[in-house]
């Protein structure tokens, strides 16, 4: 959950204006998410250990960074840009690439699509390579730092020898107390915060980095919509649990994951709760309906916020965009958040035997 006040974003909700044209290619989603590393690497590093619960986004926003930057490499040579998503792949479309910066691609190329940084399972179920692990990724800078300003392939985000002596620590990510995609999405959300709070303080402009911001709005509803339906999962027969098994892997789709969600609350919780109770979940369910579906028509399947798009699609950016989604996700986060632990509370919704096991002391595993 974000933890941010909506007046404090209403009062200074016109610095989140986007007042410049979207410019549908490489370059310009390129220097969008450079723009926030810099901003990041130049912010985030002086305070104490700041970008260790952010690790996961920042992390994705360092690898995506790298993919694209290749790719409009790729672009501005006037080559056929690939679909892939895999650094490996990329890297062997070139045959002048640095050693320097391959071996700083390696520090963050854990696994083929960036899963890790984005997901607490991959598709399989399977936990990621980060659960419960350390890792020091300042060798990607030591690496990066090889490279000449007048080389092609040249990554300027902000962080240059000499390196401060506290860098490699905090550039040390512990990721051992994420158990769960709750958790996880937790530092998409504490990001987003920092953020809003930069931009708020005009430490950071928002025509310089409103793409991908919009992503880890994005992304945080849909890590927030698939937490819930694994917290309601146990309720459900075994096929119907499998077919949720496998949304929840595969599905990036907010229309589709929503309707799951949607079909599965059940029917009668409003008159189950509290009165006041039962009429503000109702007013929250259709204002998280209506972020979802303002972001749906914006990114349907979680791309147009990171790839520039065919010409055949349209991003529908205008002036009151980001507003609209941040003031949106505001209102319902903490509904997002809460909602399925409420209905628990109620007995609306039964929990589940393993929740029932950690609540009496007997289960220390993950969820």
């Amino acid at each position: 959950m974000i933890l941010f006040d909506k007046q404090e974003f209403v009062v200074h909700q016109h610095q989140f204006a986007i007042t410049v044209p979207h410019v549908n290619n490489w370059r310009f989603y390129t220097q969008q998410y450079k723009d926030l590393l810099v901003y990041l690497n130049r912010t985030g590093l002086k305070l104490n250990y700041q970008l260790n619960s952010k690790s996961y986004p920042y992390l994705f926003l360092l690898r995506h960074y790298c993919e694209i930057k290749l790719k409009s490499i790729l672009d501005e040579r006037g080559q056929q840009v690939s679909d892939t998503h895999n650094i490996d792949e990329l890297i062997t479309l070139f045959n002048d690439i640095p050693e320097n910066l391959v071996s700083a691609l390696q520090v963050i190329n854990l696994d083929e699509q960036g899963t890790c940084f984005r997901y607490f399972y991959e598709k399989d179920r399977e936990l990621t390579v980060l659960y419960k692990t350390d890792r020091v990724f300042l060798p990607f800078y030591e690496a990066l730092a090889g490279l000449s300003p007048e080389n092609f392939f040249y990554m300027d985000l902000g962080l240059v020898p000499p390196f401060e002596k506290r860098l490699p620590w905090e550039l040390t990510f512990h990721f051992q107390p994420i158990d769960n995609t709750s958790q996880l999405r937790s530092t998409y959300d504490d990001l987003i915060a920092f953020i809003i709070k930069g931009v708020i303080d005009n430490q950071i402009e928002v025509n310089q980095i409103y793409l991908p911001l919009l992503f880890l709005l994005r992304h945080s509803v849909e890590l927030a919509l698939k937490d819930g339906l694994m917290d309601m999962v146990h309720a459900l027969g075994e096929e119907q649990q499998k077919k949720i098994y496998r949304m929840i892997s595969n599905e990036h789709k907010l229309e589709k994951i929503f309707n799951k969600y949607n079909q599965i609350l059940p029917d009668n919780a409003p008159e189950n709760l509290p009165v006041e109770l039962g009429i503000l979940y109702v007013q929250y369910k259709q204002q998280t309906e209506e972020l979802k579906r303002n972001i749906h028509l914006l990114d349907s399947n979680s791309r147009y916020f990171r790839y520039p798009y065919s010409q055949t699609q349209h991003l529908h950016i205008n002036r009151e965009t980001l507003i609209n989604i941040i003031s949106g996700f505001l209102e319902v986060d903490a509904f997002m958040t809460f909602n399925i632990a409420v209905l628990k509370e109620y007995n609306i919704i039964p929990y589940s035997d393993r929740e029932m096991e950690q609540m009496m002391g007997f289960s220390p595993d993950p969820w």
